[in-house]
């Protein structure tokens, strides 16, 4: 009888795990799910902030204004920043990819790409798969200035966010990396002594990017005290004063933000106080700086190299003090720098007026000179009224000359491939953003060797289909 009995259990439980693999049906969602993005700007101007947003199946074209029935979004700003939420049905979100493409932007314009808020290509990456298998509802997205990836939020968790910026940060970008962050007054669940303090930022001031970290400090409803952090450097070689945040409005839920700058307490009141101080301070310790590498070449030449905005301009001798080991100074005969060898002379045909400046692009191109265009903050980043250029130098570059009242801002060069007037679907020949600064000067110069490649010509055998474009991609085999 315990043979039998034995028999029996053995084929019930066969039948049991057959029966669990023909159910093995993949999960779904099958309510709607919410996306909330929290969208944090350093200097706290929110006008025209938004984001790109790519799922899959829709691009919104940095408006949120979905095609419907794609998605409902609302968009508002509260205590931390901007803040965007996007709902999508169980049926709408099941199509959408595992992960979201975000491109967080302020100042959203005819040029998408000039104002990202994210390094690089301004991508960051969200995972969505717990919506669209049913384990979730709803996620919270938080997202600082110059970070690489989202802060995912926390059911019974609060967050206070910590930007921590030095601006003697040079050529140096590993000059964090032995620094770490301690807290405490966190509650239960909080986050407690030391922390994760790895999460780069990087953010734009002007001409320049200025390296920072990110720390994230989690705060439990049970807390009972202000949240207290400080930074040190290894095993306490060096530490900073210690901060304290009131965390009682963000206790189990919500998020604050909170800027630092190190040698700096208390922390600063606000973001944009803290990034113009900053950025002042980091152009006067680090932006004349020498990097590595003087050299004496020769009994009357020195070589430097600088980490100074790409002005040519702004390198007179007067800028300049030669000293012997003796402190006696050694009059400087003349300053030139590699850019400016590739450059040859033309005869000007602008003439600035009071309170003007004049902006001078040399551009090195195989392309038609007379298809070129200077698009930016010079002119409004207008396409149909960019700046051409009127002559070539000895050298051969295309000169572009401008009169602008803008002190510093960004352009691209666009080529009119299809010969029908700039617009933003040419060939952009700068992919990245361009900087000017005329950093008290009249006259600001700059170069850009855009030579392109030589190819040929060839028939086409593809036609494309409806509402489809052609891309066509010349590579060279030679290697």
């Amino acid at each position: 009888m315990r043979k039998i009995l034995n028999l029996s259990l053995v084929f019930i439980l066969s039948i049991v795990v057959v029966g669990l693999g023909f159910a093995n049906v993949e999960a779904a969602a099958t309510t709607d799910v919410t996306i909330n993005l929290h969208i944090h700007q350093i200097d706290g101007d929110y006008t025209d902030t938004g984001s790109g947003a790519w799922d899959g199946v829709h691009w919104n074209n940095w408006d949120f204004e979905y095609d419907v029935p794609h998605a409902t979004v609302t968009q508002s700003t509260d205590d931390f920043g901007k803040f965007i939420s996007i709902v999508y049905t169980a049926d709408q979100i099941n199509l959408v990819a595992n992960e979201i493409q975000f491109k967080p932007t302020r100042n959203i314009n005819a040029d998408e790409s000039v104002n990202y808020l994210a390094p690089g290509n301004g991508e960051v990456f969200a995972n969505v798969e717990a919506l669209k298998d049913g384990s979730a509802t709803t996620l919270d997205l938080y997202y600082v200035e110059g970070a690489e990836e989202f802060v995912l939020g926390e059911d019974g968790l609060g967050l206070l966010f910590v930007v921590y910026v030095d601006p003697e940060v040079a050529a140096d970008t590993s000059v964090y990396d032995e620094w770490e962050m301690w807290t405490w007054e966190n509650g239960t669940d909080g986050t407690a002594d030391l922390l994760e303090f790895d999460q780069d930022l990087s953010i734009k001031s002007g001409i320049y990017k200025i390296e920072g970290r990110l720390g994230v400090i989690k705060v439990d409803d049970d807390a009972t005290a202000d949240t207290g952090f400080k930074f040190r450097l290894g095993d306490w070689v060096e530490s900073s004063a210690e901060y304290t945040f009131d965390n009682t409005d963000i206790r189990g839920s919500e998020a604050a933000i909170i800027h630092i700058e190190k040698g700096v307490a208390p922390a600063y009141a606000d973001g944009a106080t803290f990034m113009t101080t900053v950025a002042v301070n980091y152009e006067l310790l680090a932006g004349n700086k020498f990097i590595e590498g003087t050299v004496i070449s020769s009994p009357t030449t020195i070589e430097v190299s600088m980490l100074m905005p790409t002005n040519p301009g702004g390198f007179d001798i007067s800028r300049f003090t030669l000293l012997d080991n003796l402190g006696v100074e050694i009059p400087i005969a003349s300053t030139v720098t590699d850019t400016m060898s590739e450059l040859g002379t033309y005869t000007s045909d602008v003439t600035c007026g009071v309170g003007e400046y004049k902006y001078i692009l040399y551009v090195t191109s195989d392309l038609d000179h007379s298809k070129l265009g200077v698009v930016g903050d010079l002119q409004g980043w207008n396409p149909g009224a960019a700046i051409t250029s009127t002559k070539d130098d000895s050298e051969g570059n295309a000169v572009f000359e401008y009169c602008t009242t803008s002190t510093s801002g960004e352009y691209k060069v666009l080529f009119d491939s299809d010969d029908n007037g700039f617009t933003w679907g040419d060939t952009q020949i700068t992919v990245d953003n361009q900087q000017f600064d005329f950093l008290g000067e009249n006259t600001s110069i700059y170069y850009i060797d855009a030579s392109a490649p030589t190819v040929g010509s060839f028939t086409s055998d593809f036609t494309p289909g409806v509402g489809e474009k052609t891309v066509v991609i010349y590579f060279e085999t030679t290697e």
